[in-house]
C-alpha cells in the first residue's frame, strides 16, 4: 500500500479529483501543516495542523517534513508540508493516503523516496504520482467559465509551463492525464491503476 499524488497546473481539475477520491474510494486525506492562523470554521487537525513558525522550522530542521513550501502574503511568510510519516501507509491502514502537490512538492517526495536507505521499504511505499495534464484549451475553458480574467489565465498558464518541466521530462509520474474526463471515470481510472501497482508508467 501506497501514498496517491495528484499534481497539476491550474484549473486542472486535482481539488475536484481528491475529494472525489476521498468520497467514493477507499483514500483518506493527508493533514499537512500550515503556520498561517486558522480561520473562522476551520478546525486543527481537521483542515490542517496549525504549528508557529519556531516548531515548522525546527521540524524542518530535524528532517520532519517530505516536503515543504512558503508563501508570501500581506502577514509575512507562511509555511506549508507534509509529514513524512504520513506518506507510510502501512497494511493495517483501511484507508490510503492521498494529498494534492506542486511540482516541487513531488519532486522532493519521490528522490525522498528514491534515496531511502532500504530497498524493500522504497519499493514497498513509494507514492504514485497521477499528473493532470490537461490541454491548454480545456484549462481556459474551466478557467472563463468561473469568471477568471484573460490576463491572469494566461500568466498562471505561463508560470505553470515553467514549473512542470522538469515533471514533463522527469521520471516524477506514474500516470500521466491528458484529455479531459468526467470526474466520475477519471477517478475509476485512477483507482483502477492505483490498485493494479504496475511499474510502467502510463499516459492516458
Amino acid at each position: 500500500m501506497r501514498a496517491l499524488v495528484i499534481c497539476g497546473g491550474t484549473c486542472s481539475g486535482k481539488t475536484t479529483l481528491a475529494k472525489k477520491l476521498e468520497q467514493d474510494y477507499k483514500f483518506k486525506r493527508i493533514i499537512t501543516y500550515t503556520t498561517r492562523k486558522m480561520r473562522p470554521g476551520e478546525v486543527d487537525g481537521v483542515d490542517y495542523h496549525y504549528i508557529s513558525q519556531d516548531d515548522f522550522l525546527l521540524r524542518a530542521m530535524q528532517g520532519f517534513f517530505a516536503e515543504y513550501t512558503t508563501l508570501e502574503t500581506e502577514e509575512g511568510t507562511v509555511y506549508y508540508g507534509s509529514a513524512k510519516s504520513d506518506y507510510i501507509c502501512d497494511s493495517e491502514s483501511k484507508k490510503d493516503r492521498l494529498i494534492v502537490l506542486d511540482p516541487k512538492g513531488v519532486i522532493f517526495v519521490h528522490e525522498w523516496f528514491e534515496h531511502q536507505n532500504t530497498k524493500s521499504f522504497k519499493l514497498q511505499y513509494a507514492p504514485y504520482i497521477v499528473w493532470l495534464d490537461m490541454p491548454q484549451e480545456v484549462i481556459m475553458k474551466r478557467a472563463f467559465a468561473r469568471g477568471d480574467k484573460p490576463e491572469e489565465v494566461a500568466k498562471r498558464i505561463q508560470e505553470d509551463h515553467h514549473a512542470f518541466i522538469p515533471i514533463r521530462f522527469g521520471r516524477f509520474f506514474d500516470l500521466r492525464v491528458c484529455e479531459e474526463k468526467p470526474i466520475e471515470n477519471l477517478a475509476y481510472i485512477i483507482d483502477a491503476y492505483y490498485t493494479l501497482d504496475k511499474k510502467d508508467k502510463v499516459v492516458i
